[in-house]
């Protein structure tokens, strides 16, 4: 239980202890978020995407799904042989899905279906490993071992083609359809490859040691990057820059896994373990977001979030893909299994879009924070975005002192009656349980001390008193 305190209170930082056990006894870190929708398959959700009326999904077993916005089942064509490695809405009334060998666009109003099949530049048939979508500009890019291609989905043309690449793992391509992220292990091909679609060449490209499981664009100049560790995910969230090709932002979490990490309105959400966190690019520390309520049973692979409505699909091995608003009300249960087979007039309606909340934040500031034995300290406290009233706050001044103010306390303070250098740092608890820790001041505290007087000094003062 600790060590869920501590991993609330200073998310990727070091806990003040006092604090963990002001705490310990306290409720859950991260509040849980109800689904509002379950969307089933038979077998595995390997994608999802949404459009303003609908959500279409494919599965493992080939099947493509397409659902209204509230969950209801309009049409499903197991039209895959393979399974779905993707899917994705072209306008409102075209969806197109991918397999390993070809790419199906189908009109469910209309029974249409147009397929593309994947072939070299010989016309020989060829079977990929990776995929990424550009809906907004209908581009699709496909690779395999030393091939990677660029086609326009409306009409099938062949835009681009590289070759100089090694095992794809990973491909991405920016909102704006300008650039494309290929991560290629393999040497001598280990490299990060930026490719510029509009000049149809190579922009830049980053060397890495054969340890990166996938990279994304958070906007056209800066990738986040996600890394692997013998063999197994690495707890690091990396954002890099592509004109420097420096570290923006290298936030180490106390995870076991990390699945995934995606732009969330100007900063990262992460997914990691069972729960959501909220990396923030000002201070670069993370904060707990919430723990997305789902069955035991079920295991997440991937989450995927609509930035327009503000909805997030996470997908599971057991054929479910739960969707979720953030931002609105907590629960703490998930639908049981049963209950995912309810009839749709049962499943609550979607809401209108809003938007993303902004992190809580707890402040301290002090107009001083140095002086001399005895010290005393005026310490401002100052409480931002809490969604919930505060059931405790905690100070802890770093000299074995805890203190625990009124909910509305805006401020204290404290004496420091020793010398030494001390770390102080409050946090507060939620009456729905969630914790925010606050920033850390450091205060200094000097021994009193005489200045000795020089030698001509005593003199003229033993001359003054004769």
């Amino acid at each position: 239980m600790r060590f869920l305190i501590t991993l609330a209170l200073l998310c990727a930082m070091a806990c003040v202890p006092g604090l963990a056990q002001a705490f310990e006894e306290d409720a859950p870190i991260f509040p849980s978020l109800k689904p509002i929708l379950a969307l089933s398959h038979s077998e595995r959700i390997d994608d999802i995407d949404f459009s303003d009326r609908h959500i279409v999904s494919g599965s493992k077993d080939g099947e493509v799904k397409l659902f209204a916005r509230d969950g209801r089942l309009l049409s499903s064509s197991r039209m895959h042989s393979d399974p779905v490695l993707g899917v994705a809405f072209l306008g409102e009334d075209t969806i197109v899905s991918v397999d390993r060998s070809r790419a199906v666009l189908w009109n469910p109003a209309q029974e249409e279906r147009k397929t593309i099949r994947f072939r070299d530049k010989k016309k020989e048939d060829i079977r990929i490993d990776v995929l990424g979508f550009s809906d907004r500009f209908s581009l699709l890019t496909v690779a395999k071992y030393g091939l990677l291609q660029v086609m326009d989905l409306k009409n099938g043309y062949l835009l681009h083609e590289f070759t100089d690449i090694a095992d794809p793992v990973s491909i991405d391509i920016s909102d704006s359809g300008k650039f494309l992220c290929l991560v290629s292990n393999g040497y001598p091909h280990n490299f990060i490859y930026i490719f510029d679609l509009e000049r149809g060449a190579l922009a830049t490209k980053l060397q890495h040691e054969h340890n990166v499981r996938r990279a994304s664009f958070f906007d056209d100049g800066r990738i986040i990057v996600l890394q692997e560790k013998s063999g197994k995910p690495d707890t690091s969230v990396r954002l890099v820059d592509l004109r420097t090709q420096a570290d923006l932002l290298s936030c180490k979490l106390d995870h076991e896994r990390i699945h995934d990490a995606v732009p969330f309105s100007g900063d990262l959400l992460v997914h990691a373990d069972d729960v959501f966190e909220r990396i923030s690019l000002a201070d670069q520390k993370a904060r707990p977001l919430c723990r997305p309520g789902i069955p035991d049973k079920s295991r997440s692979n991937r989450l995927k979030i609509d930035a327009d409505s503000g909805l997030l699909a996470l997908l599971t091995d057991n054929g479910t893909a739960f969707i979720y608003r953030l931002g609105q009300g907590q629960a703490t249960e998930a639908p049981s299994s049963a209950g995912l087979e309810q009839p749709a007039a049962s499943r609550p309606e979607p809401q209108a879009s809003a938007p993303a909340a902004q992190p809580p934040a707890l402040t301290l500031r002090a107009e001083g924070q140095e002086g001399v034995a005895p010290f005393t300290l005026n310490l401002d406290i100052e409480l931002d975005n809490l969604s919930e009233p505060v059931r405790k706050l905690v100070v802890d001044f770093g000299d074995g002192t805890l203190q625990t103010l009124q909910p509305d306390a805006l401020s204290c303070s404290h004496v420091y009656k020793k010398p030494g250098n001390y770390r102080l740092q409050a946090a507060v608890q939620t009456q729905g349980g969630a914790v925010v820790p606050s920033n850390k001041l450091t205060v200094s505290v000097r021994p009193l001390t005489f200045d000795k007087f020089s030698k001509d000094m005593d003199k003229e003062f033993q001359e003054f008193k004769q």
